[in-house]
């Protein structure tokens, strides 16, 4: 039986629609470049899949389908030849209710980028606009299309204060290896600054690099004296009273609230407590969501409370609109900097380990550089041993944990 093929019109059209990216979720790489060597061609990694098969015996077929709709663009999911070998492989772990979803969000976020090129220049040339622009990409997790706007508006000015503050800003969230070097160049600047800014996003994230050389020129007190307790292990006492000392909380007057709440949402996602503490009303304490990344690490927490509790996922039982969301989001998670993603990833591996497919899903979707940390490293050993799909002796053996006692450990009490 001949397959029902698309035809090139169609391909063009639905690599076109996602900006010529892999619709696999969390891959988002782009299919199309020059090609080398000749300046009048370009080379593609791209394919036309189809999300029903194109024949009786291929992934997904339906039956019921006519030969025009498995050959129409409804049909045709963008994908980078690593992934459009995938989806064929395993067919049950991608059903086609989940790549439509996965075409839908990639052509919506190929929307948001074309969006979010279209400023004008009168936009781009005022620093108030401009700053609210970036307050904005910041909240709804648009960090690639943030970083874009400073490095092209830098090419025909670096020493702008404003871009050189959102560049910290942006390895506070997406890369701290260079924060401490983005800093350093900022202060060593001629430019006028301001510190207070880029101290008090330090301090939302509970971060200590940079802070030393910025709290001498900061001018809110309450801000310096937050930082300082950051960078001196003390935040705690501040965070946090006795039950005591509880009615005299309630009388201390915070300037910045907002600074506060965020601070403290940041240090209890990465101590991650089983439980969120009382407020000096007796109210629980509500972990901040004014921010995609604020949002993404509530999710996570809940989600690692769950596990906490037993309350992981097994199959037919209904996903929690947290992990939902956090695997929706994938595309904003794998731009964060690794040390946010890593407990992000484990809290949502951890939650389905029990359930082989969604496991499965989810783990293909992990960066290299979190499978290979030894903590994902280690849910992994877990989630074979759970399924029996390796022996314990395999991984006593490995050189991956041979050197790791705490692996040991978790692998021979299994």
């Amino acid at each position: 039986m001949a397959r029902d093929n698309f035809t090139k019109k169609t391909r063009e059209l639905v690599a076109q629609r996602v900006a010529y990216r892999c619709c696999f979720q969390g891959c988002g790489i782009a299919t199309i470049g020059p090609k080398f060597g000749d300046a009048l061609n370009t080379s593609s990694i791209g394919v036309g899949c189809h999300i029903f098969a194109a024949s009786p015996k291929g992934p997904r077929y339906n039956a019921n389908m006519t030969p025009e709709e498995r050959k129409s663009p409804d049909n045709c999911i963008w994908m980078c030849q690593t992934h459009s070998k995938l989806i064929d492989a395993d067919e049950n772990a991608y059903p086609p209710a989940l790549l439509h979803q996965w075409k839908n969000n990639a052509e919506k976020e190929a929307a948001d980028r074309l969006k979010n090129y279209q400023y004008s220049q009168a936009e781009l040339s005022d620093k108030k606009t401009l700053e609210s622009i970036f307050n904005k990409l910041i909240q709804d997790g648009q960090y690639d299309v943030l970083i874009m706007l400073v490095e092209q508006l830098k090419a025909s000015n670096s020493a702008d204060e404003l871009l050189l503050r959102y560049e910290i800003i942006y390895d506070c969230y997406c890369n701290r290896d260079a924060l401490y070097a983005s800093i350093k160049s900022y202060m060593e600047s001629s430019i006028k600054k301001e510190c207070d800014s880029v101290i008090k996003v330090l301090v939302s994230l509970n971060l200590k690099s940079g802070l030393q050389e910025l709290i001498p020129y900061c001018q809110d007190e309450e801000l310096k004296k937050w930082a300082n307790a950051i960078l001196s292990d003390t935040i705690q006492h501040i965070l946090f009273v006795s039950a005591e000392q509880a009615d005299e909380a309630k009388n201390y007057d915070i300037k910045d609230k907002e600074t506060a709440l965020n601070l403290l949402s940041s240090f209890l996602v990465e101590k991650q407590p089983p439980f969120l503490p009382k407020q000096a009303d007796g109210t629980i304490f509500m972990l901040q969501e004014n921010s995609i990344a604020f949002k993404i690490r509530a999710c996570s927490w809940r989600l690692f409370r769950n596990c906490f509790n037993g309350e992981t996922f097994i199959k037919d039982k209904r996903l929690s609109e947290d992990y939902v969301f956090l695997k929706n989001n994938i595309n904003k998670i794998i731009q964060l900097d690794k040390e946010l993603q890593m407990g992000i990833w484990l809290n949502c591996l951890n939650y389905v380990i029990n359930d082989r497919s969604e496991f499965e899903q989810l783990y293909h979707l992990c960066p290299a550089y979190i499978k290979t940390d030894i903590q994902c490293e280690r849910v992994y050993i877990i989630y074979n041993l759970l399924h029996g799909l390796k022996n314990p002796n395999d991984y006593l053996n490995s050189d991956s944990v041979i050197n790791d006692e705490k692996a040991l450990v978790s692998v021979s009490r299994m």
